[in-house]
Order: C-alpha cells, then sequence, then structure tokens
C-alpha cells in the first residue's frame, strides 16, 4: 500500500497517509496558496474535496476575526481622517 510507505518515510507510522494529505492541504491554505494550486499539489479532482480537507478549527477563526477587526480599525482611522 502507497499510502503506508508515504506515512513511514515521512517518519510517522501511525498516522494514515489521510492525516498528512489533511495536514499538508491545511498548511497550503494557511500559507494562503491558490485553491487550484492546492488541488493539483493535493491530487484532489474537485474544489469540494479541496474544501474538505482544509479542516478550520477554532483558532483560525479566531485569527480570522481578528484580522476583520483590524480591517475595520483601519477604515475607521481612514475615514476619519478624509477631509
Amino acid at each position: 500500500m502507497p499510502g503506508r510507505k508515504a506515512v513511514k518515510a515521512a517518519g510517522f507510522p501511525k498516522l494514515l497517509f489521510h492525516d498528512l494529505r489533511r495536514t499538508a492541504e491545511r498548511n497550503m491554505a494557511k500559507a494562503g496558496m491558490d485553491q487550484t494550486m492546492r488541488m493539483r499539489i493535493s491530487g484532489h479532482k474537485t474544489p469540494s474535496m479541496s474544501t474538505r480537507y482544509n479542516i478550520v478549527v477554532a483558532e483560525d477563526i479566531a485569527e480570522e476575526k481578528a484580522r476583520m477587526d483590524a480591517w475595520f480599525k483601519g477604515q475607521s482611522a481612514r475615514l476619519s481622517a478624509a477631509p
């Protein structure tokens, strides 16, 4: 089974191949990689499978909320400074 070989070679023999694939998909998404490129690398044939592998956790939501808050503050400051 090729997946078994891959996880063993990666040094994680107790994991499933899909655990590594999910981690790779998540890391590529967090790095801002385009979904089309992630699909080419991971071998996913449809965007829905790519999305399914990109697990979102509470920390991700908190980070995006902080980013949105910073954007709103910037918008508010820009509007306040406008003549």
